[in-house]
């Protein structure tokens, strides 16, 4: 993918987590297929489809008085499960395809796109608090990339060696093993 492009749908991903009603973060997510530089199909976190209220609880946050990090059954539906579960519901095929993520994803969202195909997974820096997602993707074979929130403005080195010729190498993100995660610079 064009780093260009790249930049495109990044900044789209984050215009998309702006449309999220959650009280406590908003998250944005993007499944793109980095052949053809499209689409497949993107989400944000938010309430149930359908759901009166704006919030997970209707008018409530149904996560107020849980621990962050816990009992993640509760509340949104996350950015990547519904950008996943949109995916599906039109019969679009993950399989190969990157997705985009405000933050870490968590380790169900992790295994769910482990399980659907994804190839790469591409995370803006300081969305989300723990790494258990990024470590299961990356036990599992499935490239992680980190980029900053902001200033990433295209500036990725097509030169660089990380296998992908996409985003220029960089120090690894602590807590993970070295050569795992790339950062954009």
């Amino acid at each position: 993918m064009k780093p260009k492009h790249l930049a495109a749908r990044i900044d789209q991903c984050k215009r998309n987590a702006e449309l999220s009603t959650c009280k406590r973060r908003q998250f944005g997510a993007m499944i793109i297929d980095p052949v053809t530089n499209s689409i497949i199909a993107d989400g944000y976190n938010g309430p149930p489809r359908g759901e009166e209220g704006g919030l997970c609880g209707g008018s409530v946050c149904a996560r107020d008085g849980i621990e962050s990090g816990t009992r993640l059954e509760r509340g949104c539906h996350h950015a990547e499960q519904n950008a996943m579960s949109n995916a599906s519901r039109q019969g679009k095929s993950m399989i190969g395809a990157w997705l985009i993520v405000t933050g870490e994803p968590c380790e169900m969202c992790a295994k769910r796109a482990h399980h659907d195909g994804i190839a790469k997974v591409i995370i803006l820096r300081g969305g989300y608090s723990t790494d258990d997602g990024v470590r299961y993707l990356q036990r599992y074979g499935v490239t992680v990339e980190y980029v900053e929130r902001e200033g990433y403005g295209g500036k990725f080195n097509a030169d660089a060696g990380n296998g992908t010729g996409d985003c220029a190498t960089a120090p690894r993100a602590a807590n993970l093993d070295a050569g795992d995660v790339y950062q954009t610079a």
